[in-house]
């Protein structure tokens, strides 16, 4: 029997279950495995896609009232869908089990929340939403499962669909032929259900190898090395993968049968992010514990130098929205790498060598972009080396701090 049986009419069996509607239910946990996803907006199909992220549900207490948070991280639908979001009642409709926020007062005035009000009533007083923040969050279930998960947007109005359906053959067997390489990282950020929560370490350096299945299977293997010190240990026993999805900028592999101790290589999956044609970074998955490593290019302090005044103060507000809620040692710690490397290249502007100090500058501000003394130094040294678009670059995030206050 699936969840909320007793709540279906079972006079109308349709596409998916039916339910007596406007009951309140009790909030459970679930997870959900989607396969694509199509963004709606105005009627029409805005964006869509695959995807492997798992859509999780868990019973939360916020100021000691029970509401049900859903989390969910796919790095391309990172702007449409923040990570988590908070549910306050769990109610049936006619073909759906609705997870749903309804505020008396809020920033957007929508058709969904004035049903609601009137059917269910507001479940809060005050809530206004971000463009990523769904008021509602539907589940279609076929014979007790769910089938689909759907976010229902106010501020501006769309709708993500997401479906859990077979991969067709053709791309089960994907394959590429040249798909072999060892992508070297400087640092890495770890994800636990979708949230971040650990990570840039100041120089964590690991290497990705990939390379056809060493046991004449199907696929690839993939290895993970820690080469920390200029020698590579292996950190992460070969997995056996092969490619579930291979788009224009992405590929996706997922691990397949099992090691010699019986131990289900499923578990794992690899995606690989790509830039004008070159690996960006790569992504480790473990599914079954909801954690996502994000392996960050070696040479990330250089391009990062290439982006926009307004992208250089996106990160400032990023590292801020994950900076405030990180214990006090983690603050700490990252506070201390910042400054010895803001110090070492002290040391080469001292002995003239400005870009061995720009080199250091950087590296302290990609641990800690709100380092304003990193900032004053790249300025001083921007203009010992003529770099003059670059000055008014960190000035401007150097003003960005100052009216924050930092």
């Amino acid at each position: 029997m699936g969840i909320l049986d007793n709540f279906k009419d079972k006079s109308n069996e349709m596409l998916f279950d039916k339910f007596q509607p406007f009951q309140r239910l009790q909030k459970q946990d679930f997870t959900f495995q989607p396969t694509r996803y199509e963004i709606w907006r105005g009627g029409e199909v805005v964006s869509k896609g695959k995807t492997n992220s798992i859509i999780n549900a868990r019973i939360v207490s916020v100021e000691k009232e029970e509401k049900i948070e859903v989390s969910f991280n796919d790095i391309n639908l990172n702007f449409d869908l923040a990570n988590k979001n908070i549910y306050d009642e769990f109610v049936t409709a006619n073909d759906r089990l609705q997870l749903i926020t309804i505020p008396n007062e809020t920033n957007s005035e929508n058709v969904g929340i004035e049903i609601f009000k009137i059917t269910i009533g507001a479940t809060r007083n005050v809530k206004n939403f971000n463009s990523d923040e769904p008021y509602c969050c539907n589940l279609f279930m076929k014979n007790g499962r769910i089938a689909k998960v759907t976010f229902s947007y106010s501020s501006p109005e769309k709708l993500i669909e997401f479906y859990s359906e077979p991969l067709e053959e053709e791309n089960e067997n994907l394959d590429l032929n040249d798909l072999e390489f060892v992508f070297h990282s400087s640092d890495h950020l770890r994800y636990e259900y979708g949230r971040h929560v650990s990570g840039p370490h100041g120089g964590a350096p690991r290497a990705i190898k990939v390379e056809p299945n060493v046991n004449s299977n199907k696929g690839y293997t993939v290895t993970m090395l820690n080469t920390d010190g200029g020698e590579a240990v292996v950190q992460m026993a070969p997995k056996q993968m092969k490619i579930i999805e291979h788009v224009n900028d992405k590929i996706v592999l997922r691990g397949y049968g099992y090691d010699d101790m019986g131990s289900s290589f499923d578990d794992y999956g690899l995606s690989i992010l790509y830039k004008n044609n070159d690996i960006e970074k790569c992504i480790l998955h473990m599914h079954d514990r909801n954690i996502d490593i994000e392996y960050l290019k070696s040479d990330a302090q250089e391009y990062r130098s290439e982006y926009s005044k307004e992208d250089g103060i996106e990160i400032i507000k990023e590292f801020l929205n994950t900076f405030i809620s990180q214990p006090r040692h983690i603050k700490f710690n990252l506070a201390d790498k910042t400054d010895k490397l803001n110090n070492i290249g002290n040391d080469y502007y001292e002995s003239g060598d400005f870009n061995k100090a720009i080199l250091y500058y950087n590296k302290a501000l990609d641990i800690y972009p709100i380092n304003d003394d990193a900032l004053k130094n790249l300025i001083v040294c921007y203009k010992k080396t003529a770099e003059y678009d670059k000055i008014h670059e960190a000035q401007e995030k150097l003003d960005f701090l100052k009216k924050l206050g930092l």
